[in-house]
């Protein structure tokens, strides 16, 4: 339980630490949020020896997930009211969130985080909580809140990484998520104002 309280009060002062970076000419607050979790994804990837193993329960469903996200989201778009969008991405953009920063994330929250809390706690409990830190790291601590979307977007991920043992399969869930949030943002802005609750503005 200290360990766990621990994680929980690191991952509120990470939030805290993140809100109080400065502007950096050239950089948006994103990008340099991204450097900082690629930074600490490396000792992840290259210390911490992964313990877990797959379930091997449904495989298939883990893999599906991504690409129906994607699906679904295109489809819902085609029928949903158009607009124009203020926010413009560039190839790096994209390639940044949809790529680096699952990798990223994943290489943190679920390849370290998990896979401990998974050794320790009943799998559900271990979703939860690694879910719930990783959506305190992407919340606004000003506002003491928890982000469903990456919430629910953490439980997904770790259900998909513990299900295969791969963590490509985590990481697609993820890249598929931010891709749909990008895919929102340009095609159908007005539905940012609708799901605040849920998702967090890019």
């Amino acid at each position: 339980m200290i360990r766990i309280s621990i994680l929980i009060a690191l991952a509120l002062a990470y939030a805290f630490l993140v809100n109080l970076i400065p502007p950096i000419e050239g950089f948006e607050r994103w990008q340099i949020v991204a450097l900082i979790n690629s930074v600490l994804a490396i000792p992840a990837m290259l210390f911490y020896k992964p313990k877990i193993e797959a379930r091997d329960y449904y495989p298939w469903l883990a893999w599906i997930i991504g690409p129906v996200i994607l699906m679904g989201t295109i489809l819902i778009l085609q029928y949903s009211e158009q607009g124009e969008s203020e926010v413009l991405y560039s190839t790096l953009d994209i390639f940044a969130i949809c790529l680096l920063v699952p990798v990223a994330e994943e290489l943190i929250f679920r390849r370290t985080l998990f896979d401990d809390l998974s050794q320790r706690l009943a799998p559900a409990w271990a979703y939860y909580i690694s879910a719930f830190i990783f959506a305190l790291a992407h919340s606004d601590p000003m506002h003491l809140s928890v982000p469903l979307g990456p919430l629910f977007l953490g439980i997904i991920a770790a259900w998909a990484y513990h299900e295969t043992g791969k963590l490509s399969a985590a990481v697609l869930i993820h890249s598929a998520g931010n891709g749909a949030a990008i895919l929102v943002s340009l095609y159908a802005p007005t539905w940012l104002e609708k799901m605040t609750w849920l998702y967090q503005k890019l």
